[in-house]
């Protein structure tokens, strides 16, 4: 009888230790999966991070969209959202009113902003939401902005570069506006993908942006607004020249 009971025990014994040995190996295999998900998932968020801010906007949403194939990751889906949300916004030429004509104090930080898409030439950038869009292109190549007093106008378009002799860069064509500006710049800044000029005209402060694309096309912020309110704007055009980002749109090329 003793020797039965211990065959017993140990049959017991051996099964626990089987048990304990199957949860832990699932449990390391479960992990594994995870850390491998994470990983991918960083390495798509960061890829589409980095298309987006080159301007490539639809490679972003190829690879968040292979990434969240492969991961179900809610964090790329997140990402993904935002930019159609930023696409989609601003496809319809319905000219919205405002409720009202009173302007919110731009000096809190609640300020909330719309996406404009412009897909002829492929750009996107941002701006307040209580702007009215006053006018539409007619050959979809930009838009009009505007406060509702006027004290802000926001003009964005995009182009073919016909004005430079020789190759179409950004040294080229910054040497070329910077001849025919009607205004003496107090600020300029040039890197290897855009510049921007800004000065002050009759009680105005203007500030340009053009970036340049090897598509051979440029895209151009143009902002006008008071002067005596410009402390009060700063954050807004920084806002929106930062927000300003490029892709290839429908009537570009690829220059030769």
């Amino acid at each position: 009888m003793v020797t039965y009971m211990n065959k017993v025990y140990k049959s017991i014994l051996i099964l626990s230790v089987c048990f304990l040995i199957s949860v832990s190996f699932f449990g390391c295999s479960s992990q594994k999966v995870q850390n491998n998900n994470a990983e991918v998932e960083a390495q798509y968020y960061e890829y589409a991070q980095q298309c987006i801010e080159e301007g490539n906007v639809e490679e972003a949403i190829k690879a968040l969209e292979e990434g969240i194939a492969a991961t179900g990751s809610e964090k790329l889906q997140q990402l993904l959202d935002e930019i159609n949300d930023g696409k989609n916004s601003e496809k319809t030429e319905n000219i919205e009113e405002p409720d009202n004509e009173e302007i919110p104090n731009t000096s809190k930080k609640e300020l909330r902003y719309k996406s404009y898409y412009n897909e002829r030439y492929g750009f996107c950038v941002e701006y307040p939401d209580y702007f009215i869009t006053q006018q539409q292109s007619g050959n979809g190549d930009g838009c009009v902005f505007a406060s509702s007093d006027g004290e802000f106008v926001m003009k964005v378009w995009g182009s073919y570069i016909v004005t430079v002799d020789g190759e179409p860069t950004v040294d080229n064509l910054y040497n070329y506006y910077l001849n025919y500006l009607d205004y003496v710049p107090t600020y300029e800044f040039k890197n290897s993908k855009f510049f921007v000029f800004s000065g002050n005209v009759g009680g105005k402060v203007i500030y340009e942006k053009h970036i340049v694309k090897s598509d051979g096309t440029e895209n151009v912020l143009l902002l006008e607004y008071s002067a005596t309110r410009e402390s009060e704007f700063d954050d807004i055009v920084t806002h929106i020249s930062k927000s300003m980002v490029t892709g290839v749109g429908y009537d570009s090329y690829v220059a030769e």
